[in-house]
């Protein structure tokens, strides 16, 4: 960095210190807790607002444009992304979703890069690393630190409230290490004190810390926050997740129950609870925004994202928030271009090829499940027996590998929050039974959270192992009460569904993703497990016993990098 753009970072930083607010330790947080805001939002914003802020604090090193056009394209390692915006071009000044509306210089593109798929990728997260020094409102301690206390006390100002500033533990590249690794934030929420639902009742376990890498769950500072409305102390478990993508939203909040063909009910599979009516678009709250799907709707992750991830003291105007939901509706992205198997978005009449956003555009949300279980007709021109030159190939084992998606047979089981509402802890199924959306591959259903043991919870199912990089949590369940498949006792990085719900059957659930632009936003999984697709599909096809050859799995990662 040269000494004329670290003066200028010094006047920012000193600059929106004058600015800011002055909290006490005793301030009260009340007053910025909204009527009906979900019940984890008041703890979490009192333990957003003891951490420090960044010492830089304005968006100097975001890579965000000044001007979208209407269809857009960005490079990444397979070839080109796909960024397509229902609604026309979009100057990104003044638009609500590119303003810092908090304290520590972030806005949704923070986090939400178009180049990413409108999310962000460790690639784009370590470049900004190094050429803000750590300074880029990314690394806001309060999220974008392994724990706040990790971050050098020079990095750091002063928190809202308490006055709180960052340790002397770590370096600085230490201090952001699972950011920069796997593309992980921390994730800050009070153990509930009961059940959620029609039938509330005291929280069904409890949460004990196993190990502790990076302090957060065992330093008072950040492991119990008071809870504003009650002024009783809370524990506050700290996860660490990847943001999921903020396009193709229109599929995600829609579901089956909004359909009047499909005859689903408008239900909660998991607890038989009525869905609840999203009043602005008028469809049923999909239960399936964040991974633990706490937000309600997107107008509530708007606000509490604003609140907590950017630490404002005044809360966004209802046309802010309407602004940033209009444009996360209207985004659309998928991969355009295959370095391998060139155009995914031109075919012919007779040989049709429906890759990238703009065909999505054309689709209405799903309304009813495929009959034959294919969510994906993108490339099934391209699947001929005899492929001839480099092109065709790859193009072929892309058709492949999307039969392989929608057809290839395996035995589901052992899934919390599949198998028990379906009946049967054996079912025949392929990736498209759960990623049944069609053209997208989320899930069509409401709450569709699945348990697969990501998070280190489900080795006795063939799933991953327990992260030793990440904090271990071991949950007992109180007598009565038992998770569906794992028994009373859990060790795991993450309880998933359960630290919003308050249930056991509820630990380890997760809310199954959106597959569009998988080429643009590695790692994957929850807890950026897998550093690209062939990880990904190492670890279905153990925990579930697939079976694929070397030639399938290939096959089936050519497909998912054209998606």
């Amino acid at each position: 960095m040269t000494l004329s753009s670290s003066l200028r970072l010094a006047a920012a930083a000193a600059a929106l210190a004058l600015a800011l607010p002055a909290f006490a330790a005793d301030a009260d947080v009340s007053r910025l807790i909204p009527p009906r805001a979900p019940r984890h939002f008041g703890p979490q914003l009192q333990s957003a607002l003891t951490a420090p802020l960044p010492l830089g604090g304005s968006q100097l090193f975001a890579a965000t444009p000044s001007y979208l056009a209407q269809y857009d394209s960005f490079n990444n390692s397979e070839g080109t992304l796909g960024h397509w915006q229902i609604n026309g071009p979009v100057v990104t000044k003044g638009n609500a979703f590119f303003q810092s509306l908090g304290s520590n210089g972030r806005t949704c593109a923070t986090c939400h890069q178009p180049a990413n798929a409108m999310t962000v990728g460790t690639d784009h997260i370590r470049t900004r690393f190094w050429l803000s020094a750590g300074r880029d409102p990314l690394f806001a301690p309060v999220d974008g630190a392994n724990c706040p206390s990790n971050v050098p006390a020079a990095d750091t100002r002063r928190s809202l409230l308490g006055g709180l500033l960052g340790g002397n533990q770590r370096g600085r590249e230490a201090a952001y290490s699972l950011l920069l690794n796997k593309g992980l934030f921390r994730v800050f929420l009070p153990v509930p004190l009961t059940t959620s639902g029609s039938n509330p009742h005291p929280v069904e376990f409890t949460v004990k810390v196993v190990s502790d890498p990076y302090g957060c769950n065992t330093d008072p500072a950040y492991a119990t926050t008071t809870d504003p409305a009650s002024g009783a102390t809370r524990q506050i478990v700290s996860v660490y997740r990847r943001p999921r993508m903020s396009a193709n939203l229109a599929f995600t909040t829609s579901t089956l129950a909004d359909s009047p063909t499909s005859g689903f009910p408008p239900i909660d599979l998991m607890t038989g609870d009525p869905l609840a009516v999203d009043p602005v678009t008028g469809k049923f709250q999909s239960g399936n925004i964040m991974w633990d799907g706490r937000e309600p709707t997107l107008e509530s992750q708007a606000f509490d994202a604003t609140m907590g991830h950017a630490q404002a003291t005044t809360a966004p105007t209802p046309a802010q928030i309407a602004e940033i939901v209009a444009y996360e509706r209207n985004v659309l992205s998928a991969q355009i271009f295959s370095r391998n198997a060139f155009d995914l978005t031109t075919g012919t009449p007779a040989k049709p090829v429906n890759g990238g956003p703009k065909w999505l555009a054309s689709q209405q949300p799903i309304a009813a499940l495929p009959a034959d279980g294919s969510t994906f007709v993108q490339y099934g021109s391209w699947n001929v027996s005899n492929p001839v030159g480099g092109i065709a190939t790859a193009r072929a084992a892309i058709a492949r590998g999307e039969v392989i998606f929608n057809s290839r047979k395996f035995v589901l089981s052992n899934v919390a929050g599949f198998n028990n509402v379906v009946g049967s802890n054996a079912v025949t199924g392929s990736c498209s039974t759960c990623h049944n959306q069609v053209g997208v591959g989320s899930d069509a259903l409401p709450f569709a959270q699945r348990d697969i043991g990501i998070g280190g919870h489900g080795t006795q199912f063939g799933g991953p192992a327990l992260a030793s990089d990440l904090p271990v949590f071991e949950l007992s369940c109180k007598p009565g009460f038992s998770t569906l498949y794992g028994g009373t006792t859990v060790r795991t990085n993450d309880p998933g569904v359960a630290l919003i719900t308050g249930k056991c059957a509820d630990i380890g659930r997760k809310t199954v993703p959106q597959l569009r632009g998988l080429a643009a936003r590695a790692p994957f999984f929850s807890d950026g497990s897998a550093p690209d697709l062939r990880k990904v599909v190492e670890v279905y096809n153990k925990r579930f016993d697939i079976k694929l050859t070397e030639q399938e799995k290939s096959d089936l990662v050519a497909f998912m990098k054209a998606l």
